[in-house]
């Protein structure tokens, strides 16, 4: 009798063959049972999933390895290998090592339940969002693929640069007045990354204006405005006391040891207009002789 062969897995089958109806004879024992062993292995397969660091930051130097887990359940008796290649995402194949989308063959010997996949992550400086990435099995051999894939992230560990101070003169130029104080105002610009705090030193330096045409000072970085009161009003020509000439005059402000930033334009200048006249002439008389 013959029996139809087959690949599935299943329970040893049994069958029985009964006579009946003899001619010319009696029955003694009339059945006879066999049985028909299963010969079929029970598949394995390969399952990838993420490893405890599929989340890894891609540094800042040099390389960065993400795990990524293949197990295999069932009969484990032989060996398995599978291709893998990483796909899809948003990393691109620059944020890997060697500047190629890493590919290889993840292989299993009798009896090892578990491999892993080690992908090497580039790293970099540049500040940009988290990528993500895909590790998909391929090409099973002495098994069959359960769960092919698996995504991990590529976390962006880069600060941003630190902002950028500079500053300007939005009062480039004022009449110093006869009496009080003449505000100038200088504005200090932030640019870049404004999430945190940021300060800077400023003086007075160079120029044609000396410490006594200067109030006080006061200096507030923080929403980016300096203001200050430079200009000392007074009533007398520039330059030359009661008797001189009428100069104008001008001055720098320069910003120094930034703390939270870097330093842009770091000086502005503007100019003391000088509204004195000078003084009139003067008549003597003397008697010839």
């Amino acid at each position: 009798m013959n029996v139809a062969g087959d690949t599935v897995v299943e329970p040893d089958e049994t069958f029985t063959v009964t006579l009946s109806a003899p001619t010319g004879s009696t029955l003694g024992t009339a059945a006879a049972t066999a049985t028909i062993l299963n010969d079929d292995a029970p598949p394995t397969a390969d399952a990838v999933d993420r490893g405890d660091d599929a989340e890894r930051g891609g540094g800042q130097r040099g390389d960065d390895a993400v795990h990524l887990h293949v197990t295999r359940s069932g009969n484990l008796s032989g060996a398995s290998s599978a291709s893998y290649a990483v796909t899809g995402g948003t990393a691109t194949a620059a944020d890997f090592a060697g500047g190629v989308l890493p590919s290889g063959t993840v292989s299993f010997v009798a009896g090892q339940a578990t491999a892993t996949i080690t992908v090497n992550v580039a790293g970099d400086t540049v500040v940009e969002p988290d990528e993500t990435f895909t590790v998909t099995l391929s090409a099973p051999t002495g098994s069959t693929l359960g769960t092919a894939a698996a995504t991990a992230t590529i976390l962006n560990d880069d600060a941003p640069p630190p902002p950028t101070l500079s500053i300007a003169a939005t009062t480039l130029s004022a009449a110093e007045g006869n009496a009080g104080t003449t505000p100038f105002t200088f504005t200090v610009t932030r640019s870049g990354d404004l999430s945190g705090a940021s300060s800077a030193s400023y003086a007075v330096t160079g120029g044609t204006a000396t410490a006594a045409d200067f109030a006080g000072g006061v200096l507030a970085v923080g929403d980016g405005v300096v203001r200050g009161r430079p200009g000392d009003g007074d009533d007398h020509g520039e330059r030359g006391g009661r008797h001189g000439g009428g100069a104008d005059e001008t001055f720098t402000v320069t910003l120094s040891a930034p703390t939270g930033s870097t330093l842009g334009t770091a000086a502005a200048t503007a100019t003391i207009l000088n509204d004195d006249a000078p003084p009139p002439p003067t008549l003597s008389i003397a008697r010839r002789r």
